[in-house]
């Protein structure tokens, strides 16, 4: 969801 992902939002994106 983000270039960082926090806690994934909804799915984990870049980082993961």
């Amino acid at each position: 969801n983000f270039p960082l992902d926090l806690a994934s939002v909804g799915v984990p994106s870049t980082n993961g």
